[in-house]
């Protein structure tokens, strides 16, 4: 038997509080190929893009470079997100705990 799923009119899934704010389209980079692929066709028909970088605080020099050029060839920022801790002490507190 094949039964369709209904999905909700997408006035019905905005209540008060959230129809009063302007929706954001935010696309988050790696910095590798794939997402600068997807950023690049996103920023020719999605205008109003923004972009967010996850740093670790353990990447290599040549990503932060990569993602200045391609802040440049975007013509507009990319939000780093940068930790409060890097990446390695978080590794080591559950790896400790996963190994002992």
């Amino acid at each position: 038997m094949n039964k369709s799923i209904s999905t909700p009119a997408p006035d019905s899934l905005c209540d008060a509080t959230t129809a009063a704010k302007p929706l954001r389209h935010i696309l988050s980079l790696s910095g590798g190929k794939d997402s600068t692929a997807l950023a690049i066709y996103m920023r020719d028909h999605v205008p109003q893009m923004e972009y967010a970088f996850a740093d670790t605080g353990e990447e290599v020099p040549e990503t932060y470079e990569y993602l200045d050029k391609l802040e440049s060839y975007l013509g507009k920022p990319i939000v780093r997100l940068n930790p409060d801790r890097p990446f390695n002490p978080w590794m080591l507190v559950f790896l400790t705990s996963y190994v002992s």
